[in-house]
């Protein structure tokens, strides 16, 4: 019996550890490739956060480290799936005004491919403010011309009306 109960705890174990990495999202069996990117501002990336390129998740954010001063984060990406990176290519983080954010590899032109362990490029992305902005900017530039429109045909009308009629309008 005491075999039984022996074996069984093991397995239950097993089961919790598997488990857990499973939920983690990383491979139990898979072999991973780590790369590194390195932020002053991460946008509130986490663990476990999405990595894609052209829309397809390749992998995810393993590990994030600022070390004590917190002026230079060192994100260790985990790639599940074996993708060739050019060297020149470039790691973006796109915030989500709806959920977490995740980490775009823009792919460069170069011949030659990172291998595990080296460092991709960064840059700062946009924001979700300056997103909005190239959507929001072609409505204002509406707008604008509305302004200009309803301006033009308020002088108009204005030059037309004599004064008692101008005082009529005013005085409703």
């Amino acid at each position: 019996n005491e075999t039984k109960f022996g074996v069984m705890a093991i397995v239950g174990v097993a089961m919790l550890i598997i488990g857990f990495k499973f939920l983690k999202g990383s491979g139990i069996l898979k072999k991973e490739t780590h790369i590194y990117a390195v932020y002053a501002d991460v946008q509130g990336l986490k663990q476990s956060n999405p990595v894609v390129i052209n829309g397809m998740q390749v992998g995810r954010i393993a590990n994030l480290d600022g070390g004590k001063d917190m002026k230079r984060i060192l994100v260790t990406v985990s790639l599940t799936k074996e993708v060739n990176i050019p060297v020149n290519s470039l790691a973006v983080i796109n915030p989500n005004l709806l959920g977490s954010p995740t980490m775009e590899i823009q792919l460069g032109d170069a011949n030659t491919y990172l291998k595990n362990g080296d460092t991709l490029l960064t840059t700062l992305s946009s924001g979700a403010f300056d997103e909005a902005m190239k959507i929001i900017n072609p409505v204002l530039y509406e707008v604008k011309n509305a302004v200009k429109s309803l301006d033009s045909v308020l002088t108009t009308v204005t030059t037309v009306f004599d004064v008692r009629t101008k005082n009529n309008i005013q005085s409703i």
